[in-house]
């Protein structure tokens, strides 16, 4: 059994790296965010991290998602934290359970979601090619944005229009 921790710091803290397996590093404007997988709970590995400050700790485990308008407003609020992995995660579950366009538009949010993360990790031309195809699901639905998918710049904005989209039930 695993344990998933998500731990913000001013840096990646050299007490750390050696109790984790297989860190994710994402950065943030102003933090960077490790997202770990360690074999029994952070709480009872004493004082691992002074400069870090744990957001979020559980089981990896799959948990029911909740209802649309509850997960586009969580998405939402991650997107406003720089949090795009955890709002790919909100959304997820609903996608897998919607069809049509619906499914098409909780897919173009959750590209931007993932182009977010790829921004994070250094992973530009990633980046890139994830806004190109949350573009071409916008337009494919006669959705115009606010500003283009693909020119958005980080930290990247909640797309309004999307989900407007998908909350009017098309």
């Amino acid at each position: 059994m695993a344990f998933r921790s998500i731990l913000f710091c001013s840096s990646v803290p050299a007490d750390v790296p050696g109790m984790l397996r297989k860190p994710i590093v994402r950065r943030h404007r102003e933090c960077v965010e490790l997202d770990i997988s360690i074999p029994t709970p952070l709480s009872s590995i004493p004082a691992c991290c002074s400069s870090c400050y744990v957001f979020s700790e559980g089981r990896v485990a799959d948990t029911e998602g909740p209802d649309i308008r509850e997960a586009i407003s969580s998405a939402r609020f991650l997107f406003s934290m720089e949090r795009y992995w955890e709002a790919h995660n909100v959304l997820e579950g609903l996608w897998r359970e919607e069809r049509g366009k619906r499914r098409d538009a909780l897919q173009a949010i959750i590209l931007v979601a993932a182009a977010g993360v790829k921004v994070q990790m250094g992973q530009d031309s990633a980046c890139r090619g994830l806004l190109k195809r949350a573009q071409a699901l916008s337009e494919r639905l006669g959705l115009t944005s606010e500003a283009r998918l693909i020119d958005m710049e980080y930290p990247f904005t909640f797309p309004e229009d999307i989900a407007g989209f998908v909350l009017s039930g098309q």
